[in-house]
């Protein structure tokens, strides 16, 4: 979970040669730059049930 300007957001981080990017499995989220103004408030986890399709693992 992170807070940006425009408020909360729970998205995935990945490493890439410019630096840190915010990815999402939402349909229709563009990527983005984590910008300096942006912190990380925690780590989410999902448990479902145990026939749960998982999108993106």
């Amino acid at each position: 979970m992170l807070r940006t300007e425009t408020g909360l957001v729970v998205k995935r981080l990945r490493f890439e040669d410019d630096g840190w990017i915010m990815i999402s499995d939402n349909a229709g989220w563009v990527a983005r730059a984590v910008e300096e103004s942006d912190r990380i408030l925690g780590r989410a986890v999902w448990f479902g049930p145990e026939k749960a399709v998982v999108v993106g693992a």
